[in-house]
């Protein structure tokens, strides 16, 4: 059994901390077999939940209020869910609605894992543990330097922060999760608020396909497709545009674009889509009183208190809680 050092340089036993260690080891049995970590998995829940219990007994607390800042419990979504109302109570509606969605089998995988599967004979579809933690890696690295530049370094140009414009902390706040697919591949969500939605990398965000980068336009007719109307037509470039419900950017949307209803997308993640990374931009607005989901208006609060309770709910903890 390990130990995480913590503040204070005290110490404390952590069985999650310690497989976790061993699976980033160099004895591969511990990467190979997904019952163990099934196993160990199962072993963690059991052991904190009935910790919570005995605790409960023990100080007068209800186990559900020990449990609240577990992810596999209610509370702690619930807290989730209260914590998005309060923001937009406090910053309004959510300027950006991101989805990023990774094709596992492509995805650019480093060398010490590409050197794993050589020596195991094995596919980085076939190390599920190594690969979702390296995939929420890099996801969660996009987000916080790329995307918002709230990283420890902090990343002052970001796609939503144009620091060439004087601008610095564009950010207000975000929130993101991860969910897993039916076939069980991580992918994220992001909700971004912003203090001025003309300060971003506006034109790095795009919606038509750019027939002229044969590659690109090959990723986005046929990767960025959704089953539903996105996004307006508009044969005009990229511009913000002012109206009762606030500022938004309006895309250069042609018909052959919304016949293949092509989704939003940022250029400079686009190469990356071939290799592991689908990008779309559902609500690139910042409204006042109307919200842009899909870019189908929402007009009550009911209904932004809706879509933050689905992006709060209980799901499975994502690979941080392995």
């Amino acid at each position: 059994m390990c130990e995480t050092i913590i503040e204070g340089a005290t110490s404390r036993e952590s069985a999650k901390v310690a497989f976790m260690t061993k699976l980033l080891s160099n004895v591969f049995d511990y990467q190979l077999h997904f019952e163990l970590l099934q196993f160990q998995y199962d072993r963690w829940i059991f052991k904190t939940i009935t910790g919570a219990v005995n605790t409960g007994r023990v100080t007068g607390c209800s186990p559900a209020i020990a449990l609240q800042h577990k992810t596999f419990s209610i509370g702690y979504w619930q807290w989730q869910h209260c914590l998005l109302i309060d923001a937009v109570q406090q910053y309004g509606f959510p300027s950006f609605f991101v989805t990023i969605s990774p094709y596992e089998w492509s995805f650019p995988f480093p060398p010490w894992l590409e050197s794993l599967c050589e020596k195991t004979g094995r596919g980085p579809t076939n190390l599920a543990v190594l690969k979702t933690i390296h995939i929420a890696h890099c996801l969660e690295q996009i987000v916080r330097g790329y995307l918002c530049g709230s990283n420890t370094n902090r990343w002052k140009h970001n796609v939503f922060n144009d620091s060439s414009e004087g601008v610095d902390r564009n950010v207000q706040t975000y929130f993101y999760r991860f969910e897993f697919q039916q076939r069980g591949t991580v992918h994220l969500h992001l909700l971004v608020w912003l203090r001025d939605v003309t300060k971003v990398r506006h034109s790095l965000l795009q919606a038509t396909i750019p027939w002229d980068v044969t590659n690109d336009a090959f990723t986005v007719a046929s990767i960025q497709k959704s089953d539903r109307s996105v996004l307006p037509v508009d044969q005009g470039a990229n511009r913000f545009q002012q109206s009762e419900s606030g500022t938004h950017l309006q895309f250069h949307y042609t018909e052959d674009d919304a016949e293949r209803n092509i989704r939003a997308y940022i250029t400079t993640l686009l190469g990356l889509s071939t290799a592991g990374l689908l990008l779309w931009i559902d609500c690139p607005v910042v409204p006042v009183g109307t919200a842009y989901v899909g870019m189908t208006r929402v007009r009550k609060f009911e209904d932004v208190k809706f879509i933050t309770r689905v992006l709060s709910q209980q799901v499975k903890p994502a690979c941080s809680e392995l």
